[in-house]
């Protein structure tokens, strides 16, 4: 089974640059926050995300290799 919290939190890291908070909601679907300084005063605003992932991709991803390499979809097995 894919878990969607380690899979998806060293993206949202990397891309807010901040430790990002992550916790599931219910099968293939977390909910993500952060806080985004705002220059102009001393108050940080929130920004919240859900994430939710297609059935088929969550398999596909939770099916591949543990080096983490995905395939690009068109070599997936429609069998």
């Amino acid at each position: 089974m894919l878990d969607l919290v380690a899979f998806v939190k060293p993206v949202l890291d990397e891309i807010t640059g901040q430790d990002v908070r992550i916790w599931p909601v219910r099968q293939r679907v977390v909910t993500a926050n952060w806080q985004i300084p705002d220059a102009r005063s001393l108050t940080w605003s929130a920004r919240t995300l859900e994430i939710e992932m297609a059935h088929d991709v969550a398999e596909a991803i939770a099916s591949e290799p543990a080096q983490g390499q995905l395939r690009h979809p068109a070599a997936w097995s429609t069998t």
